[in-house]
């Protein structure tokens, strides 16, 4: 079986919802990735051709390490990602 060749575009779908990770389309048709960096939630964006526009971060500040580790079961991650993503496009649309 021949592979595609490497201009080939690649959909970013996740796996699970619940881990904090999402690709879809904002409302000025750029195409973002979001997610969790413990602290922060992030959203990377591209443009229709996949070409890197640039990326923005947002702070948790509850999310603090404990021994270590950050807590990326917080309850209060998923209504901030959420708002987040209103923000971008009306209801985040994939």
């Amino acid at each position: 079986m021949k592979g595609k060749d490497e201009s080939y575009l690649y959909p970013i779908q996740p796996m699970w919802s619940y881990y904090y990770f999402d690709a879809g389309m904002a409302k000025d048709v750029r195409q973002v990735l979001m997610g969790l960096y413990c602290p922060d939630l992030v959203a990377i964006f591209f443009n229709a051709s996949g070409d890197l526009l640039g990326f923005e971060q947002r702070r948790l500040e509850f999310l603090q390490p404990k021994d270590g580790f950050f807590d990326i079961y917080d309850e209060r991650i998923e209504p901030r990602l959420r708002a987040w993503q209103s923000e971008l496009s009306g209801p985040f649309h994939k």
